[in-house]
């Protein structure tokens, strides 16, 4: 969506804040319509803004999210993107090995 354009944009500019609520935007579009592809990229991308920002349970909570709608939807791609992210929130936790696990 236009949102979730903007909010990358926002992001590539540093200006990671003001994505945040372009994504959410994006997102809540996505799960209006019942687009879990659309709604998962979302998540991901609000997951790893989340993360810049040390928002770790937010973060963690949108790669959860993420994972859950790939699975519905057999978005292998997403589902490994995902996971990753997860994986990277545990790691900056301090939690190695589940980070390892989830990589």
């Amino acid at each position: 969506s236009a949102y979730r354009l903007m909010g990358d944009v926002l992001v590539v500019d540093g200006q990671v804040s003001k994505a945040i609520g372009s994504l959410q935007a994006g997102l809540q579009i996505s799960a209006d319509a019942a687009d879990h592809i659309n709604e998962c990229s979302a998540h991901q991308a609000l997951g790893a803004a989340q993360l810049w920002l040390s928002n770790l349970e937010h973060s963690d909570a949108h790669f959860v999210s993420c994972i859950a709608l790939s699975t519905l939807s057999n978005q292998i791609e997403q589902l490994g993107h995902a996971t990753a992210g997860r994986g990277r929130v545990a790691i900056v936790i301090g939690r190695f090995d589940d980070g390892l696990d989830f990589l």
